[in-house]
């Protein structure tokens, strides 16, 4: 679109809805493409709307994590031009367990942020042209692959997840040791299914890395319309 008609565009819709519509209107240009510290300050505003809820979410143990259901409750989306959704993922005892929120700027490729929230952990991904980087508590941890690997910043893989067509739990490798299986909640054949199944025991470090990987594929692969 050239920068003239953009400019008419601009001035059409101005005229035509008033104060509004110009709020409408400069909010849309904001999430087109948007800037560092646009990105930042939404990460800032998601951040703190998340945490606010921290209290309520149940403290996990190496055990607990056996217990995280494939349901949200609660859940919504939103499917305008900026795409959203928010919910918490809870336990099979319907305890809430992990918060998340993710937002996706307009544009033909998909451009987004996404907070994932633990009782101890938090997850940022920052979601854009093809590439996943996430940061675990304020610290960059790597990438994460289209096909679910998550690899350093120098390649190397620290957690994959390997897909299959016929089958409702995909196997988990970290640093290349089996360590379970990770549902998928529209191939799932329990009333009430478990996120994970049959998981080794894992070092804290191991742990992190599991989750930054799983967490985000539970999230994606949970999205109903958007």
């Amino acid at each position: 679109m050239g920068t003239i008609f953009l400019i008419l565009v601009v001035f059409a819709a101005l005229a035509s809805s008033g104060a509004m519509g110009a709020r409408t209107v400069f909010q849309g240009f904001s999430n087109l493409n948007p800037g560092k510290a646009k990105v930042q300050a939404d990460f800032r505003k998601v951040q703190t709307e998340l945490v606010a809820k921290r209290s309520k979410l149940v403290p996990w143990s190496d055990e607990d994590r056996s217990l995280l259901s494939l349901k949200k409750k609660p859940y919504k989306e939103k499917t305008g031009s900026v795409k959203s959704a928010e919910g918490t993922f809870i336990s099979i005892y319907q305890e809430p367990m992990v918060h998340f929120s993710y937002k996706r700027y307009l544009g033909k490729k998909e451009n987004a942020i996404l907070v994932v929230l633990t009782s101890h952990y938090e997850y940022l991904y920052r979601i854009k042209k093809n590439k996943v980087e996430v940061a675990l508590n304020g610290k960059y941890l790597g990438g994460i692959t289209p096909d679910f690997a998550l690899v350093s910043d120098k390649k190397k893989q620290m957690a994959k997840i390997q897909t299959f067509a016929n089958s409702d739990y995909y196997p988990m490798t970290v640093d290349g040791r089996d360590v379970g299986g990770i549902g998928d909640v529209k191939k799932a054949k329990k009333v009430n299914p478990r996120a994970f199944e049959l998981l080794a025991e894992l070092s804290p470090n191991e742990e992190k890395k599991m989750l930054a990987l799983a967490l985000y594929f539970l999230v994606r692969n949970g999205f109903e319309k958007i």
